[in-house]
């Protein structure tokens, strides 16, 4: 989700409730076991998905802090790179408890699983679009709505620039783009060859050789292909029909 700029702050008097991973501070008892819960259970899930296997326990417990019940759902994940696993994770949750579970919890766990994972920032676009995807299906569907504006608009950042963007655009509307191209792109592959495959496109993809990366992973010349590839799949009505490139 986006980077919060503030928090409201938590009661002093609020509870926290630890689990193998995590360590839950919330308002009450109820919300930071649920939430606990939610999280080591997003964890297992994620990681198979992605990884093909469980992670082991971290290191140290990574810290989550639930603001519930704001008028909109938010969170961010912080960590320190290229320490040991879990090492400095922190997960801040905001928004109605609903949005907390169903999209904002999984949408975070999702970063913290691949920070774990490659213990380096990934590209914006790839960090985000897999979180995305863990989200429910209506905030999906939104991000679905915006890419067809912004691939289109005038603002549109091209692909080769993106792909290996590491920090977010100084404009919101470019941050925008990030976002929902990075979860539109970030589905487009996933459907083609599944979210290990992703994981490895990523790893190859490290030292920012993206042509050799797709035609190896994914049949394409050049980011260019790719590019037009995905905006035709984007209008088409079937895009199933479109899935026969991949190797």
């Amino acid at each position: 989700m986006r980077i919060l700029t503030l928090l409201s702050i938590l009661t002093a008097l609020g509870a926290k409730y630890e689990s193998p991973n995590f360590a839950v501070h919330a308002p009450t008892a109820e919300i930071a076991s649920r939430v606990a819960e939610a999280a080591e259970e997003s964890r297992r899930t994620i990681a198979v998905e992605w990884l093909g296997k469980e992670l082991v326990a971290w290191d140290s417990l990574c810290e989550v802090h639930v603001n519930p019940g704001g008028p909109r759902p938010d969170g961010a994940t912080t960590y320190r790179a290229r320490y040991g696993a879990g090492s400095g994770l922190r997960i801040d949750l905001a928004g109605p408890m609903e949005r907390i579970l169903d999209s904002v919890l999984p949408h975070e766990i999702t970063h913290a699983v691949l920070a774990s994972h490659f213990k380096n920032p990934l590209p914006r676009w790839a960090d985000e679009g897999a979180a995305t995807l863990a989200e429910a299906e209506t905030q999906r569907r939104r991000q679905s709505l915006i890419v067809r504006e912004l691939v289109n608009g005038r603002r549109r950042i091209p692909l080769r620039q993106l792909l290996s963007m590491r920090d977010y655009p100084h404009l919101p509307h470019d941050t925008m783009t990030v976002y929902c191209v990075g979860y539109s792109l970030s589905d487009y592959l996933v459907q083609s060859g599944g979210k290990p495959r992703y994981v490895e496109f990523l790893e190859a993809a490290d030292q920012g050789d993206w042509d050799r990366c797709l035609r190896l992973f994914y049949g394409f010349d050049s980011v260019e292909s790719l590019e037009s590839e995905w905006v035709e799949w984007l209008d088409d009505s079937q895009p199933a029909a479109k899935r026969g490139r991949w190797l």
